[in-house]
């Protein structure tokens, strides 16, 4: 798919989503989407009880960087990028893809 056929795709099917990096906050479009992997869990036991593990795939425009500082917000969820990695068409870059966990909100008593 070209560069352009992407930021099409992005525009027609992408979500509104809000990345935060390098202090600056940027709206934008992008794929986000639950990872589904057979045979692993989206939840880990520890001594406290279980801690969910739910993993986003992020598809987004070459020109909204993005690094393991990042953040993303999707429809007022939070959500830490864990790996981000520029993804080339040849020489030229054609997208980002990251993976992201979701930022729990800490009870308030």
């Amino acid at each position: 798919m070209k560069t352009r056929d992407f930021a099409r795709a992005l525009e027609r099917w992408g979500m509104s989503v809000v990345v935060h990096t390098g202090g600056q906050s940027r709206r934008c479009r992008a794929f986000f989407q639950p990872m589904s992997q057979v045979g692993t869990l989206q939840s880990v036991p520890t001594p406290l009880g279980q801690v969910m593990q739910d993993r986003f795939l992020y598809l987004g425009a070459p020109d909204v960087p993005l690094d393991t500082n990042s953040r993303v917000e999707v429809d007022g969820e939070r959500f830490q990028v864990e790996q981000a990695h520029p993804v080339f068409l040849g020489r030229r870059q054609h997208h980002w893809r990251a993976v992201c966990t979701r930022i729990w909100q800490e009870a308030v008593e």
